[in-house]
């Protein structure tokens, strides 16, 4: 059938306007407000509680799930000794949560048959540094286990770090400080080195493209990434939060934290973090790359499937895979990556089970942000588990996966019965629990019986409320 060109660009125009006020409205979508106001609770209190006076900078995290919607927080400071306080718009150095690009770029230029993760390094780059095994492949960068050591560790490279802070450094140069430390495929141990090395194969197998503008065009543009930048080697667009750091082992700064901003410039960092640690970015759009990266829509299927294949199915078990690790401190289940170095850190989380992405930085050294996304993530357990809809009622149960001990929180039952049957993959009762609701925000904690490994089924009663959930249980 023929169509006036015309009529083509116009239905073509109103496609994408179409699309484009579809994809904004599923992306503006927000968590109901009563588990909002708990997250900005959350951080607020983690700032500011007695039991963390270390919190002297700030903290910001965002959210993000197609299914029950966004969020984005912050709290503390820009800066300690100033009044100017931290907003979800700030930008952050995410150190090395940036491998989860590089990994993601390899191993797309692998699925486009450009390059094979058995190939040994020297079929693409000469290392430049002697000591170095070049017969290691791009499968033992990806995962660590090429047996050089981190650069960033080794002394005389922090000597020359500390003596020309302003330095620019070129890629090169980093590697002629790694060392031995073992011999390839012998074992795993993490080194920043190997995403130095990757950087620069996948600029070798891209010829004319570097990694600064492949990042760029491969994902901040294409999924919207505008809060995404890779400082020095390109305008970074958007306020800063000030790093804040302990650096009294170099002479530096008194022995606590203190903002380093004006004391130690950034430049020789930055440019020696590249492709290992060297972007800037935003909670929300660190949150939104974990969204789009594990869900599929970064990295083609063969490629996520080889990212999430290299994991070590025993969940108990924090070996890096290719560019992702197990994040069982964070949740049991779930996977991620961080970053920390000189005043900052930052976690990215993925639950796979649920789909929700988490995102939370800060800008001071030191800080558990395992412990920040954990609470957060605890926080949206009502919206995953509970069946009552509604902002007075609710149940849910955690963690999932588990091993010996579930949680059950629920809300708005005082005096009710609870029952809690859990049944296997045949549909016969295993384990039952009754017990009084004795109040009316109420958490039970539950010993399990020895059950073997598996998917299980748990039913909830209380009054005329049901709640049915999946339960995976993982003792062994």
């Amino acid at each position: 059938m023929y169509f006036p060109k015309a009529l083509l660009i116009m239905l073509s125009f109103l496609g994408v306007v179409i699309f484009s006020y579809y994809s904004s409205n599923l992306s503006a979508q927000s968590l109901p407000p009563y588990i909002a106001n708990r997250l900005n609770f959350v951080l607020d209190s983690l700032v500011t509680h007695t039991r963390n006076p270390k919190y002297i900078a700030g903290i910001s995290a965002a959210i993000r799930s197609e299914k029950w919607g966004n969020w984005k927080g912050a709290s503390g400071k820009v800066r300690s000794t100033r009044n100017e306080r931290l907003t979800p718009e700030h930008l952050f150095r995410i150190y090395s949560s940036t491998k989860t690009y590089t990994a993601a770029l390899i191993l797309q230029l692998m699925a486009e048959n450009r390059l094979r993760l058995n190939d040994p390094i020297y079929k693409y780059i000469r290392l430049n540094n002697p000591l170095l095994d070049s017969t290691a492949t791009i499968s033992q960068l990806l995962n660590h286990s090429t047996g050089f050591s981190d650069y960033t560790n080794e002394m005389s490279f922090v000597v020359q770090v500390l003596a020309n802070p302003a330095r620019r450094w070129q890629p090169w140069e980093l590697i002629q400080y790694a060392k031995p430390w073992f011999k390839p495929g012998e074992k795993k141990q993490y080194s920043s080195t190997n995403y130095i090395i990757l950087g620069l194969v996948a600029q070798k197998v891209m010829q004319d493209t570097t990694c600064e503008v492949a990042f760029r065009k491969r994902f901040f543009d294409r999924l919207g990434l505008q809060a995404t930048f890779f400082p020095l080697r390109e305008v970074t667009s958007g306020p800063m939060a000030m790093p804040h750091d302990n650096l009294a082992a170099f002479g530096l700064t008194p022995d606590s934290l203190v903002d380093i901003s004006e004391i130690f410039p950034f430049e020789g960092i930055v440019s020696a973090a590249w492709t290992t640690g060297g972007l800037v970015a935003t909670a929300e759009d660190l949150a939104k790359w974990g969204q789009f990266l594990y869900s599929g829509r970064a990295i083609s299927k063969i490629a996520l499937d080889t990212m999430l294949s290299s994991l070590d199915p025993n969940w108990d078990d924090d070996t890096p895979g290719y560019g992702v690790f197990n994040s069982n401190e964070v949740w049991q289940g779930t996977i991620g990556h961080g970053g920390a170095s000189v005043g900052y850190r930052s976690l990215i989380v993925w639950d796979p089970i649920n789909k929700i992405s988490i995102a939370v930085m800060t800008n001071q050294g030191k800080a558990d942000l395992n412990a920040v996304a954990r609470a957060l993530l605890r926080e949206v357990q009502p919206l995953v588990t509970s069946t009552v809809d509604s902002k007075k009622s609710y149940f849910y149960l955690f963690p999932n996966p588990c091993s010996h001990t579930i949680w059950v929180r629920h809300s708005g039952f005082i005096g009710d019965n609870i029952t809690i049957n859990i049944y296997n993959k045949l549909g016969q009762q295993v384990w039952q629990k009754q017990y009084a609701a004795a109040s009316e925000q109420h958490e039970e904690a539950i010993s399990l019986p020895r059950l073997a490994n598996g998917v299980y089924y748990v039913h909830i009663k209380a009054s005329e409320s049901e709640y049915k959930q999946k339960l995976l249980i993982m003792q062994q």
